[in-house]
């Protein structure tokens, strides 16, 4: 997840377990506007329409990615924190 917003591509993100609790406003901030719930999968052709819009606008939602501003030494410092190796 955060190596596509860094690398500012567009990706649809599913939330898949209850520790991934981040707010839709914090997905944004990282440059993800397209998150969905696990629920969701039961709704493939949706999802199938949703990836080939994302696709056919690519341009538009890289240039609004762009302007999303993410701190790389936020994302270290939670890294350090939650990964113990």
């Amino acid at each position: 997840m955060f190596e596509s917003a860094f690398l500012k591509i567009p990706t649809l993100l599913f939330k898949m377990n209850d520790n991934q609790n981040l707010s839709d406003l914090d997905y944004e901030n990282l440059g993800h506007y397209f998150t969905l719930e696990k629920k969701d999968l039961k709704f493939s052709d949706k999802i199938v329409n949703l990836a080939s819009l994302m696709l056919k606008n690519r341009p538009q939602i890289k240039k609004e990615m762009s302007k999303s501003i993410i701190k790389t030494t936020n994302i270290k410092k939670n890294f350090q924190k939650h990964l113990k190796f």
